[in-house]
């Protein structure tokens, strides 16, 4: 079931997750409403809900009709018409401003999610409702609040004060200017924290003056979901016309309402005295509008809570439960898509007389909204403002791939050129590139063939960095390996090497008998047994749900559905294992990270595991296709989801961490203290252990990344080394001095002390900043700075000061004492600073040894042996593996490690690309036509869900059968219905030819209606191949149905057929000339138009006649138009079936190859000359007299009453 949460902002986001969860591979489709809402918006927030992303433009969310089963919204979508194949759901957001909150938007919806009766009483009139209660709190009331937030939210506050949140509403009924200063005095005694109304910032005008005293909800680190934070640590909550007053009631928090004594809400368009905040004040606290009295009031209410009882009780009358309710909602939404609604009569009745007027509005506020703000789009010089700005996706530069697939590879050199600074992707999001990132990937998927294969691997790091919609990334890779990139072209197996499916490519040049690249048997060969796991993995990107592989204990490649009894483990490989083996030199880590990878497989088939394959593009963004499968996933943290486990490259040269928690200071050993992680390790084993490290990661000069051969000066003396860090490292989050601010700090400390600092620049820091920091310290002579091996650096250094980079684990090795100013794995072996004060003190008292040589070597036995793992230790690689799995209740019983287990799948290469059956949904794309399959299958879908059996036809179904697409000859795409579906299918053809304005036509002979038309405007430029939807009629066993055929429009190609079957190919005498224009005047006046250049001009008149009611169009008719027949065996069109198990809406006749053989004798063999009135052998000519007969029982069968012609 697909599911779609609609939403521009984040509040919304964070209302709707708790029901996302529920569901597998959820998406939130973003739209252009105001993009500024989403400045700050990180899209790894949705990594715990397993959602993804989409991007729309709020003007094209037609164009979601069937892509989801039901798409969940706050607010009414401004469509022109309501989808016909995606159900509506909508959900209450608030018990505040009844205006707003039950007005009209719930009479489009198929179901309402409301929070309890009290809105059920009201809102149930409109549409069909399920009391779900509100599931934004369920972490709240389940205990799911994540603590190490909630710890960040507590740190600044202080514990012994009481804490106040004040969380005022936006516009006229805020009371922010009048309140916010008298609360600021109360700082003596309270935390007095301020969250204005998430569309405060954008609707309201910015004050820059802050009061003093209290803590604005900006100063927080960015989530989510803050409110849920400030509820659990609010002792009472201060609101006006919010409805976070029913949040605050619901949280069991006591309220004090504020308002203005001369308040009068009459003809308010958002509030009335109905409103329960105004109605219910006596029920939900005391109300001030007295700010001298306001402080008596809050000291009183948190001493004694005197409301308490009838809060309850009001929240009863609101909500139906607490806790539970995002799997209530989830049940509602599934009962939706399964069932068909109940509606209520207000809503069967009246609703259907204005909704049209109030999605007339809806567009009309979305059309004015996106003329009014540039910022809702890009502007016509857009791209020189992405060139200018550099976005980054994942580790390439944006710029130039952005440039490429707009302009082309010179827009790509310009951007270069205009010195555009490569951005990673934090950055990114932290400047509201988020949203313009997402509508760039969403053009680029709509992109001809051509542009989407050479951007491909840029795409798809960008899909992960964004976490763009994991089915829709499958859907464009579907449709991508078709046509000209079907894996059977040259151009197909590139492309399967750039998605990493090497072992497919190799397999399909010796298929071909085409000669293999060098370069891919290289990759082949340093990839080894692993090359087929990541063919697979590649192969699971592309396929759908439903055709998902993965590899048995014994090395089988099976259908992954039904594997959960065999404890199947989704691993995670990086793409960048297939695509980047030449960069060792740079990165020394790449062979252990492929020997890695190996043994993780091995070690999981080895100890009963079945492998689900996966590939990870970029190292962010990596989510578990399902919550009971456990999943091991690269650069990952802990987001509550149990099974989960993390992995990435350690700080140690040949180690990495596989954690339960995630790495760095988030990992689960991180914050524990020393002598807890050295309890049990034996001094004797952790020495031994010491030097077997020390001899070959130090003495043999081994990091992680590649070191310099330059010496280090003999004359440095004592010094303090400090290593720095790329500053927009995710780790960066976990500092309390960050690495520029240490840098500067350890500048000061030296200038002033005459002490010798050391500094050695990451060796992928891109920062300017950074850059000219030290340049200018080292010209003023603070710092020296020096590029050599990091381990000759460490052996002379007093002391390593950093903020938790990987060599203060290294400076461990060698037993140097270090100083850390951020959480890390290795803290509990530092002496930890949090201020530059603390770190001067540490620094001047030489008091940086936490800890004696000999715990230091405990640590490091505990750190390599229980924490990471080294990249060729099978046994341990395995153990650990094993131990993770089973802590989490996947244990295989009985299962006994095989440790002789070989990693080879040579039938990997056997499994088709798709399934024999699988016509994918480019086969419905002609060429480069991005709107073509929309328009199509949205025409089947429709006539699918409506119960009209209409089937593909014709070349439209010869090219899916033989090739899996359209030809790409074709002028049209062929449809077929029966007569008895005419009125339903004429019904959804308007609605989709006004929906893609289209220009329809209805094909009508002497009454008979035998054919739609759905095409470009006459004149317009052609944007689709016309959409013919052919009728027909049952003539005792035939399916019979009349066709025109223009003897001048088709450029007189019959006339000429005719005459040269008459008098030969060769040149006819005179004689013979004359014979064949007495005895077919018509033909002949064709050929004297096409001679004469008068086809156009006679052929645009005759595309508009139809039934030839004037003289004149009876006389054009005569002379230039033949009726010829279609007569085939009923039987065909009877039985239909699906096309593909995916595509259930595109139906062909059972017997495909029995029709196709009837029209096309051998149809596996193409034909250039085909021409259908001759060739086909299912269509004839047919005499006038018979045709009135055929046409008199057609009419006949013509559904009653008689429809009238459009």
């Amino acid at each position: 079931m697909r599911i779609g949460f609609l939403v521009w902002n984040q509040f919304q986001v964070a209302h709707s997750v708790e029901i996302a969860r529920h569901f597998d591979e959820p998406d939130f489709i973003f739209i252009d409403r105001s993009p500024e809402a989403l400045r700050d918006f990180d899209p790894a927030w949705l990594v715990p809900y397993g959602a993804y992303c989409r991007f729309l433009s709020e003007l094209d969310l037609h164009s979601l009709d069937g892509q989801y089963d039901a798409i969940v919204s706050q607010f009414r979508p401004p469509l022109k018409q309501p989808w016909k194949l995606t159900k509506l759901v909508m959900q209450q957001y608030s018990l505040a401003k009844p205006k707003t909150a039950y007005n009209a938007r719930w009479f489009t919806a198929e179901r309402g999610l409301v929070y309890g009766a009290y809105s059920e009483s009201l809102i149930g009139q409109m549409c069909q409702v399920s009391q779900t209660g509100n599931p934004r709190f369920d972490p709240y009331f389940e205990h799911r609040l994540n603590p190490d937030r909630l710890d960040l939210v507590r740190s600044r506050l202080d514990p012994e004060k009481k804490t106040l949140v004040y969380l005022p509403t936006w516009g006229d009924l805020s009371t922010s200017d009048a309140f916010a200063t008298a609360l600021g005095g109360f700082s003596d005694e309270f935390n007095v924290i301020v969250r204005p109304h998430h569309l405060s910032s954008i609707r309201d005008k910015e004050d820059g003056a802050r009061s003093s005293g209290l803590i604005y909800a900006d100063s927080f680190p960015p989530m989510l979901d803050l409110g849920l934070h400030l509820q659990e640590v609010a002792d009472v909550v201060v609101s006006d016309m919010s409805g976070a007053i029913f949040d605050a009631l619901y949280c069991r928090k006591p309220v004090v309402l504020v308002g203005d004594e001369d308040a009068d809400f009459a003809g308010h368009r958002k509030a009335d005295d109905s409103a329960l905040e105004i109605s219910q004040r006596h029920r939900i606290g005391p109300y001030m509008t007295d700010k001298g009295d306001l402080r008596r009031v809050v000291d009183e209410l948190v001493e004694h809570h005197p409301y308490h009882d009838v809060n309850e009780a009001l929240v009863e009358e609101c909500f139906v439960q607490r806790g539970g309710c995002g799997a209530l909602a989830a049940a509602a939404i599934r009962e939706t898509v399964e069932v068909e609604p109940r509606r209520p009569l207000l809503q069967t009745y009246a609703a259907p007389d204005f909704s049209a007027l109030l999605l007339s509005r809806s567009v009309a506020a979305a059309k004015q909204r996106r003329s009014k703000s540039r910022k809702n789009r890009l502007s016509e010089n857009g791209q020189d403002a992405v060139a200018k700005t550099g976005i980054a996706a994942g580790q390439v530069p944006m710029t130039a791939w952005s440039m490429r697939t707009t302009q082309g590879e010179r827009g790509g050199q310009a951007a270069r050129k205009a010195g555009a600074e490569p951005v990673t992707m934090k950055a990114l999001v932290k400047s509201g590139r988020f949203f313009e990132a997402g509508l760039k990937l969403e053009e680029w998927s709509r992109r001809p063939q051509e542009a989407r294969a050479q951007n491909l691997l840029q795409a798809h790091r960008t899909t992960s960095s964004i976490r763009f919609s994991r089915t829709a990334w499958r859907d464009i890779l579907a449709r991508l390996f078709h046509g000209a990139y079907s894996p059977s072209t040259a151009d197909g197996r590139a492309l399967l090497q750039r998605l990493g499916m090497l072992r497919s490519a190799e397999a399909l040049y010796l298929q071909e008998q085409q000669v293999e690249p060098q370069e891919l048997i290289e990759r082949v060969q340093m990839l080894g047994s692993l090359s087929g796991v990541i063919d697979l993995a590649a192969r699971n990107e592309v396929a759908c749900a439903d055709e998902q592989m993965c590899i048995t204990p014994r090395g089988e490649v099976v259908e992954l559905a039904g594997r959960e009894g065999n404890r199947a483990v989704e691993l995670y490989l990086l793409s960048s294992l297939s695509l980047q083996l030449n960069d060792e030199e740079q990165r020394a880590y790449r062979s252990s990270q492929l020997r890695f990878a190996q043994h993780l497989v091995e070690g999981l088939l080895a100890a009963g595991y079945s492998v689900y394959p996966r590939l990870q593009a970029g190292v962010d963004g990596a989510t578990p296709v399902s919550a009971l499968r456990p999943a091991f996933t690269w650069h990952t943290l802990d987001s509550g989801r149990r099974g989960q486990f993390h992995l990435k490259i350690g700080t140690l040269f040949g180690y990495f961490i596989v954690d339960s928690k995630g790495y760095s200071g988030w990992s689960s050993v991180a914050g524990r203290p020393l002598p807890e992680l050295v309890a049990e390790v034996d001094q004797t084993e952790a020495d031994a252990h010491w030097r077997q490290l020390n001899g070959e990661l130090v003495a043999g000069g081994k990091s992680k990344y590649a070191q310099a051969e330059e010496e280090l000066p003999a004359e440095l003396g004592e010094y303090i080394f400090l290593p720095m860090q790329v500053a927009n490292d995710t780790v960066a989050r976990l500092a309390d001095i960050d690495t520029l601010s240490l840098l500067r700090a350890l500048v000061s400390w030296a200038s002033t002390r005459g002490s010798t600092v050391v500094v050695k620049r990451h060796p992928m820091c891109r920062s300017d900043e950074i850059a000219q920091t030290i340049e200018e310290a080292e010209l003023a002579g603070h710092i020296r700075v020096s590029n050599a091996n990091i381990h000759q650096l460490v052996a002379g250094a007093a002391c390593v000061v950093t903020v938790n980079s990987g060599v203060g684990a290294e400076a461990l090795l060698q037993l140097k004492p270090v100083v850390s100013t951020g959480r890390s794995d290795y803290a509990a072996a530092t002496r930890r600073v949090r201020t530059e004060n603390e770190l001067f003190t540490v620094l001047d008292n030489k008091d940086w040894s936490p800890a004696s040589e000999g715990d230091i070597k405990k640590f490091l036995w505990f750190y390599t042996k229980r924490y990471m793992v080294r990249f060729d230790d099978v046994p341990a690689i395995g153990d650990r593996l094993r131990e993770l799995l089973a802590g989490v209740g996947h244990a295989v019983p009985g299962a006994e490690p095989d440790g002789g287990m070989a990693l080879d799948l040579p039938g990997i290469t056997a499994i088709p690309f798709t399934s024999p059956r699988e016509m994918p949904a480019e086969g419905l794309h002609a060429g480069d036509d991005p709107l073509l399959g929309e328009q199509c299958e949205q025409l089947l879908r429709m006539f699918n869900a409506e119960g009209v059996r209409c089937w593909m036809d014709s070349g439209s179904l010869l090219g899916l059968v033989r090739h899996g697409r359209l030809n790409h000859w074709e002028k049209d795409i062929d449809l077929g219905i029966w007569i008895d579906d005419y009125e339903k299918a004429r019904d959804i053809c308007r609605e989709v030819a006004e929906r893609y304005s289209l220009w329809y036509r209805e094909k009508w002979l002497k009454g008979a209606p035998y054919a739609f038309l759905l095409c470009s405007h006459p004149g317009g430029k052609r944007t689709t191949l016309p959409l013919s939807v052919h009728v027909f009629y049952r003539h005792g066993d035939a399916a019979w149905s009349p066709q025109k055929y223009s003897l001048v429009s088709a450029r007189s190609k019959y006339p000429r057929y005719v005459y040269r079957s008459v008098n030969g190919e060769g040149r006819a005498s005179l004689r013979r000339k004359l014979a064949f224009i007495a005895r077919r005047p018509a033909y002949s006046l064709c050929i004297i138009a096409e001679k004469l250049n008068l086809t156009k001009r006679i052929g645009q008149p005759l595309m508009r006649i139809e039934q030839g009611d004037s003289l004149k169009d009876r006389l054009l008719t005569h002379l230039f138009v033949e009726i010829f027949q279609w007569k085939i065996p009923g039987r065909y069109f009877d039985d239909l079936q699906p096309i593909s198990e995916s595509h259930p809406y595109i139906l062909a006749p059972s017997d495909v190859n029995g029709y196709l053989r009837a029209r096309y004798g051998d149809w596996q063999t193409p034909v250039k000359s085909w021409f259908y009135l001759v060739d086909d052998g299912c269509i004839s000519s047919i005499s006038g007299d018979e045709l009135n007969i055929r046409l008199a029982d057609a009419r006949r069968q013509v559904p009653v009453p008689l429809p009238t012609r459009g």
